[in-house]
């Protein structure tokens, strides 16, 4: 029943463009895309991350502790959906800069942030793999298992599933490349 929840979302929105603040629009709008992405319906997902962007943006220009994560899970998802329609070089752009705010608010508070840097260094791995830059691929992966280990360690229930998908995407790459001993390795 896709269409139906689709018009739910769409009458949700408009609502709240009439009589809510712009930090509820914006969220309508992120969950929006975001169910539109989980489902694979690609048409429209762009206009409203970036609609959802822009706002949060605004909003970080004035209370940034409040809403820089929220910029940078929009970036992140946008680099996802640009992975997902082949625009790789969108892709990166976005990832980058999700990654710069997620890293600086991780030298303040590593225990809130840190899976979100680790997040988006898996997710930039991914995307350099597509984009056949092997080296850079491999360093983001291991950059996010290092963050992904410490983290199961602490946290196994929450991590060690993001730990294994991160060690399988290094073995197929170490497999790839002819590193077979590696990819036994990290398939192990």
């Amino acid at each position: 029943r896709l269409d139906e929840a689709c018009k739910c979302y769409e009458q949700a929105i408009a609502l709240t463009r009439e009589s809510l603040t712009e930090e509820d629009l914006a969220a309508r709008l992120f969950e929006y895309g975001k169910f539109l992405q989980d489902n694979n319906q690609y048409h429209q997902i762009e206009t409203y991350y970036q609609e959802a962007l822009s706002i949060y943006e605004r909003l970080a220009t004035t209370c940034s502790e409040t809403y820089e994560l929220d910029v940078a899970w929009t970036l992140n998802n946008l680099g996802v959906l640009y992975d997902d329609t082949h625009r790789f070089n969108e892709a990166e752009k976005h990832y980058l800069r999700a990654l710069e705010i997620q890293e600086r608010l991780a030298k303040e508070h590593p225990e809130a942030y840190e899976s979100d840097v680790a997040d988006t260094l898996h997710n930039l791995a991914v995307s350099y793999s597509y984009m056949q830059r092997l080296i850079e691929s491999e360093a983001y992966y291991l950059r996010a298992l290092d963050i992904y280990e410490r983290l199961a360690t602490a946290n196994p229930e929450t991590y060690e599933a993001d730990m294994a998908m991160t060690l399988n995407n290094l073995a197929s790459l170490y497999s790839d490349t002819q590193r077979l001993n590696k990819a036994e390795e990290y398939y192990l």
